[in-house]
């Protein structure tokens, strides 16, 4: 019997588009770098006082960059749901609508008692849907990053 020859492809189609983004994303873009920089160096001087446009622009920065690292199972562990909703009201606050859609429909999906396997299989299927989108979401929230006033003070513990 002859032995037959298999073509095997490490990933499914589907990842492709994500892969390509995943590999080319540089990190977030000069003001938002800039921003989180200023933000980061308060907190390490023990400020508590960060506006609400502060820490959205904190979770986004995270969530983003969750999703590019293909990491929102680990990131969101035990928390998945109040994680989905911060994300669903800073991704329509700041104009990415279809972010915040998709994140609805995963929240969607994962609502009521689900399995762990349930839900590192919809969080890994919304991680290809988001990096899949044809939407500038850096460039969206760099443009978020600009209308947070910068804090010229610096605070110490």
């Amino acid at each position: 019997m002859a032995a037959k020859s298999r073509v095997h492809r490490e990933r499914p189609v589907a990842d492709d588009v994500a892969d390509c983004i995943e590999t080319t994303w540089t990190g977030h873009l000069p003001t938002t770098q800039r921003r989180l920089g200023a933000i980061f160096q308060r907190a390490a001087a023990g400020a508590g006082d960060f506006t609400s446009q502060e820490r959205a622009l904190v979770l986004i920065c995270e969530f983003r960059a969750a999703v590019v690292a293909r990491e929102l199972d680990a990131s969101w562990r035990s928390k998945t749901d109040a994680s989905l909703r911060a994300a669903i009201a800073v991704s329509g606050a700041i104009g990415l609508a279809e972010v915040a859609k998709a994140l609805t429909d995963a929240r969607r999906d994962l609502g009521g008692s689900v399995t762990p396997a349930f839900r590192r299989r919809r969080l890994k299927a919304l991680e290809r849907r988001l990096l899949g989108l044809k939407v500038p979401v850096d460039q969206r929230i760099d443009r978020f990053a600009k209308t947070i006033p910068r804090q010229i003070s610096s605070h110490t513990a």
